[in-house]
């Protein structure tokens, strides 16, 4: 038997990888974060758990790579496919919409990421990966602000803290927000065209 080669090894490693981030979601949103082990992940995703500790270490990086994987194909996709030529307010429009959508679409896995964050010992355990979330939504967002003419370390540091609110606002288990009210609330606050 001849040994594989980088490519297919490559390709193993990412159907394994996404194996698990598939079952760990469905268990999350089926049982709830602390009902489900790593080793339950494992089992349904037909892993061994080694290799789930080796790929993901916790479920709170679990949980991590599943927000990451979020703001990925939900928000930098979305961005990376606009016209180049596309003017400020049509980028800022987009941005909104596609880190508001994304809370819309999975809101459980924005709130338990959330939530995560606030428990004792996580933020410090996921800083890494965590910085890194920021700072790409941070580049694209001060990006854009600037060529809009605006301070953008200072706007982009108010758009964060406005998006983050109707984000927790639209997650929120008690009256969540819906989405076109924190849509149309952004679209105000920064005199956008409705779509």
């Amino acid at each position: 038997m001849s040994p594989r080669n980088v490519g297919t090894n490559q390709r193993m490693r990412a159907q394994a990888k996404a194996k698990i981030l598939a079952c760990a979601h469905r268990l999350f949103r089926e049982h709830g974060y602390d009902s489900t082990s790593l080793a339950r992940i494992a089992r349904e995703a037909g892993v061994s758990a080694g290799l789930t500790v080796y790929y993901f270490r916790t479920k709170q990086h679990l949980v991590q790579a599943l927000a990451d994987r979020l703001l990925h194909e939900k928000v930098v996709r979305r961005i990376e496919a606009l016209d180049p030529d596309a003017g400020p307010d049509e980028r800022l429009a987009a941005l909104v919409d596609a880190v508001l959508e994304a809370a819309a679409a999975e809101p459980q896995i924005i709130a338990l990421h959330l939530a995560l964050l606030l428990r004792p010992g996580v933020a410090e355990t996921l800083a890494d990966a965590e910085h890194e979330h920021e700072e790409r939504l941070a580049v694209l967002a001060q990006e854009i602000l600037a060529s809009r003419g605006t301070d953008a370390v200072t706007e982009q540091l108010l758009f964060r803290t406005s998006m983050m609110g109707l984000v927790y606002g639209m997650v929120s288990p008690y009256q969540p927000l819906p989405l076109e009210s924190a849509r149309a609330h952004m679209y105000a606050q920064y005199g956008l065209a409705k779509r």
